[in-house]
């Protein structure tokens, strides 16, 4: 059986991350290495000021967002960018050795996709050293309402729309 393939392209997600109005995510903040079905590496710079705590180590919040926003292009890379609506429900951390400020890698996969709910987790790593230094899992939940459910966004195969 062959692996599904992920359902946009970081070159796609970079183009609808503009559309959608963030910019900043598409240009400096996010530095997407790979996108699969289900999985998404990517970088931060987070050694400016305002992402430390005081004894030279990064603050739980910048760390929270790499995690959360590395489970919502995981949620994307499988479900299409019909999937953007859905939000965070939980999001358990496990901090396992301090940050340093820097260049800071997260790495997420989708362990479990259902009619409703997403889970997956996150490995936070520093620069050059293999060894985890946060652990997260989170469950994000989709939206109702106008936006399609997550069973009707498995209904579809299509791929979104390239850049013009």
């Amino acid at each position: 059986m062959t692996e599904p393939q992920a359902r946009i392209t970081v070159e796609e997600l970079n183009v609808y991350l503009r559309q959608a109005g963030f910019d900043h995510l598409a240009t400096s903040l996010v530095n997407i290495e790979s996108i699969e079905y289900g999985k998404v590496r990517f970088w931060r710079d987070l050694s400016a000021p305002e992402h430390h705590r005081m004894g030279g180590t990064v603050a739980g919040p910048a760390l929270f967002w790499m995690c959360d926003g590395a489970l919502f292009f995981a949620v994307v890379s499988a479900l299409g960018v019909k999937a953007a609506p859905s939000v965070t429900a939980t999001m358990t951390m496990n901090f396992l050795r301090a940050v340093k400020p820097g260049k800071v890698y997260a790495e997420s996969r989708l362990t479990k996709i259902g009619r409703q709910l997403i889970m997956g987790d996150v490995m936070i790593y520093q620069e050059d050293d293999p060894e985890p230094c946060v652990h997260a899992t989170g469950i994000f939940s989709g939206v109702s309402g106008n936006y399609p459910t997550i069973d009707k966004v498995l209904e579809t195969d299509e791929r979104t729309p390239s850049a013009p």
